[in-house]
């Protein structure tokens, strides 16, 4: 079973789109940080946002939008202060 899930996830373009868009961002991210002066970055949490991302993507259908630093929602707060 596990075999016949991954094999289906893995190959799906759909899903290959979505991840290199919520890496695209995650990198975005680093790289503002990083111009912005910041000497340590948080990595633990921002691949926990980009996971989450991810997965809301592609197996929700649901961008939450954790990866943007300029838009602000009750949801992605929540997850933040969970974090």
């Amino acid at each position: 079973m596990r075999y016949v899930y991954s094999a289906r996830f893995v190959s799906s373009p759909s899903i290959l789109r979505t991840f290199l868009k919520s890496r695209t961002q995650l990198r975005d991210v680093f790289a503002k940080q990083i111009r912005s002066g910041q000497n340590v970055i948080d990595v633990f949490h921002w691949t926990s946002l980009a996971a989450l991302e991810f997965i809301g993507r592609g197996g929700l259908g649901h961008a939450f939008d954790a990866l943007n630093l300029y838009k602000k929602n009750e949801y992605n707060e929540y997850i933040k202060a969970a974090m």
